[in-house]
């Protein structure tokens, strides 16, 4: 945050500089999450933004941008004891 000069409430994808101030402006504007970002193909995203030649690179960021899938899986050995297993898995390019 301190690096980019960049608040919480700005969209993460603000740290790519591949993307410029106007499409920022027009994925915040949408409020468009991350997780849209990477389910939606590249076209509904330039469809959304209205510069259909920059959904690739908006598309390729979100899947740049860090993730990690989480399975949790809890069982009881005794009343007082639980066996607890995390796998963290990463998500991204």
């Amino acid at each position: 945050m301190l690096d980019n000069q960049q608040w919480d409430f700005n969209h993460p994808l603000r740290q790519h500089k591949h993307l410029t101030q106007e499409v920022m402006e027009k994925i915040e504007k949408a409020k468009i999450s991350m997780d849209t970002l990477r389910e939606t193909s590249a076209d509904e995203i330039g469809a959304w933004i209205k510069f259909q030649k920059m959904g690739a690179v908006v598309k390729r960021c979100a899947e740049e941008f860090p993730q990690l899938d989480l399975e949790v899986s809890i069982q009881p050995i005794t009343r007082n004891v639980l066996r607890v297993r995390i796998l963290l898995l990463p998500n991204f390019r």
